[in-house]
């Protein structure tokens, strides 16, 4: 890391000195003996072999301050390399400000709060990111520190990666050498609200759980799925079945009920006789409701017995559905045609209705039209599959599109038969591991797609796609970069790739091949199509970019690799440049 390697260089920077010093003394030494060698080699063997003892030993001694010199630079390389892995995962915000305002140093937290890249801020004044009174205020707080020492703590209101205002708490401390003399700020954020936002989360789901789980009158037990295990049990479950909750953990369902089935779980829902520690065969009725719970799969079972018929159980019924509908998790129940028969509050919540009006309505016709067939397909395999998990999109009250994840589990035996459905809203998951994927595909420069993303379309394209591209690169690129400087080459760069994209299709893709060399993709262009665009590139090219370009270009050929078809665009360009300048060694 560039911010790191500068901050560390504090702290290495007396190894490189003593270093060249050492180096320095060795040298002036043995020019001083080969001096004295040519001067007075006549009178060598009067030199006391104590002397000569004396000059190896000073050699040596400096030979040895040398190599000691070169492994502290290692370690301290090393060592830098290690505090980047490990600050740059941390989700508060770190950042290190030289006396004089310089940044030499941010984690990608800090630097997403600024809006920058972490290489566009190493080295560059935190006066350029910041209006004059912010400016003001952290000069202020310097001089404090310097003057009186110890740490200041400030509130701050900060946009976040997705440009949402939130509440930071920044933490202040000054950084000192080893001989005391201040050199460094330090500033550590941390998002309040998100902090108070997932600690309330928490209490919440945990007060329900408490409430509803472990206070419920009937035996209740968290189940894995497929394995039998047993992973929570209520105090009601423990006097019913006559065991002690450890024992249960332990055991599993095997304990009460087995019947060699391969999901024991069901076993129990479909078993309508329980066997208790001292032996006693109970009739019960077991309800059951497919959840995650640590993360993983389960069922939450509900025992009801059915040996007495007294008010409990429409009691045990009624709390059971309370626990339904005003859980934090979407969920409801459809019929093999996808009709809504029973919803909780929070799955009408998010769809934008009131939970009266809801049964009887096809969950198809409360999404987008794109997004149709997905539900329909999700209605049909919850029937075939009798357990389905999956994704649909959904429009919630707002209008936004989500992301769904669901976890449906089929009841041929109901009446009607029927399908109970438990969902999650993962869009934010969906969209961070989105922008991870796009950022990764990227050229931060340019901002043209990479090499890798180049190999991911090629892994996607198959035999019947229709392929067309366009290479290009600047003429006598290097030339200019070493007459005008890379700040300028950068720009040309830049400026090249907003005018591919503008006049190129909607669709197209804009790849940076390494250089100054890019690569128009058009996907199912024709032969008019890709004359059009290229004979359009090579007449605005150089009146509205102010430099030459040269390019070649070619179409997919039956089902010849993308790799062949770039090879004769390359061809093409190097064959167009020969023409327009003559045949040259190498590319510039």
């Amino acid at each position: 890391m560039d911010g790191l390697c500068a901050l560390g260089a504090k702290g290495g920077r007396w190894s490189v000195v003593w270093l060249l010093v050492t180096l320095l003394l060795l040298g002036l030494t043995s020019l001083a003996l080969s001096i004295f060698v040519l001067s007075y080699g006549s009178t060598l063997k009067a030199i006391s072999p104590w002397l000569w003892l004396l000059m190896g030993a000073w050699w040596l001694l400096l030979l040895v301050a040398a190599v000691g010199s070169l492994l502290a630079r290692r370690r301290m390389q090393r060592a830098e390399a290690l505090l980047a892995a490990l600050v740059d995962d941390l989700h508060e915000s770190i950042s290190v400000v030289d006396l004089k305002g310089r940044i030499l140093y941010v984690n990608r937290m800090a630097a997403s709060a600024l809006g920058r890249d972490v290489e566009t801020l190493c080295g560059r004044s935190q006066q350029t990111f910041l209006d004059d009174a912010d400016t003001r205020l952290r000069e202020a707080e310097m001089s404090a520190l310097l003057i009186e020492g110890g740490r200041i703590h400030t509130r701050r209101k900060r946009p976040d990666a997705a440009g949402h205002m939130g509440d930071y708490l920044i933490s202040k401390s000054l950084l000192y050498t080893l001989g005391g003399r201040p050199f460094a700020l330090l500033e550590l954020g941390c998002d309040v609200n998100g902090e108070r936002a997932k600690q309330k989360f928490q209490e919440q789901r945990d007060s329900e759980w408490q409430a509803l789980f472990e206070g419920h009158p009937m035996p209740a037990l968290v189940v894995g799925q497929n394995d039998g295990s047993i992973l929570a049990v209520n105090p009601a479950a423990e006097r019913f079945y006559g065991y002690s909750a450890e024992d249960l953990l332990a055991s599993g369902v095997s304990a009460f009920c087995s019947d060699g089935s391969t999901d024991p779980a069901l076993a129990m829902v479909r078993n309508g006789q329980h066997r208790r520690n001292d032996g006693q065969i109970l009739p019960v009725e077991v309800i059951s409701s497919p959840m995650l719970y640590a993360d993983r799969p389960v069922r939450l079972l509900v025992v009801r017995s059915r040996a007495k018929f007294d008010k409990t159980p429409s009691i045990m019924e009624r709390r059971y559905r309370d626990l339904v509908e005003s859980g934090l998790w979407m969920m409801w129940t459809q019929d093999r045609e996808g009709h809504l028969l029973e919803v909780n509050q929070a799955a009408a919540t998010a769809l934008g209705h009131e939970m009266e009006i809801l049964p009887g309505t096809r969950l198809v016709d409360l999404v987008d039209e794109a997004d149709q067939q997905v539900v329909e397909v999700m209605i049909g395999r919850s029937v075939e599959r009798k357990r389905d998990t999956g994704v649909i999109a959904v429009r919630d009250s707002h209008g936004e599109r989500r992301m769904w994840q669901y976890h449906s589990l089929f009841y041929p035996d109901g009446t009607p038969p029927y399908a109970l459905v438990l969902a999650q809203d993962i869009t934010l998951r969906q969209n961070y591991e989105r922008r991870l994927r796009e950022r990764s595909n990227r050229d931060p420069m340019t901002g043209a797609y990479n090499r890798r993303y180049l190999e991911e379309f090629i892994a996607r394209l198959t035999a019947e796609d229709e392929m067309g591209c366009i290479i290009l690169d600047v003429d006598h690129f290097k030339r200019y970069n070493d007459t005008h400087g890379h700040v300028r080459g950068d720009e040309m760069l830049i400026e090249l790739v907003r005018f591919l994209r503008r006049t190129s299709r909607a669709h197209d893709s804009v790849v940076r091949l390494g250089g100054d060399e890019f690569l128009l993709l058009l996907p199912g262009a024709s032969d008019t199509a890709l004359r059009e665009i290229s004979g359009r590139l090579i007449q605005r090219a150089e009146p509205e970019l102010g430099f030459r370009v040269s390019m070649g270009w070619a179409r997919r050929k039956g089902d010849e690799s993308l790799v062949q078809t770039l090879n004769r665009a390359d061809q093409q360009l190097l064959a167009m440049r020969a023409k327009v300048r003559g045949p040259s060694p190498g590319r510039h």
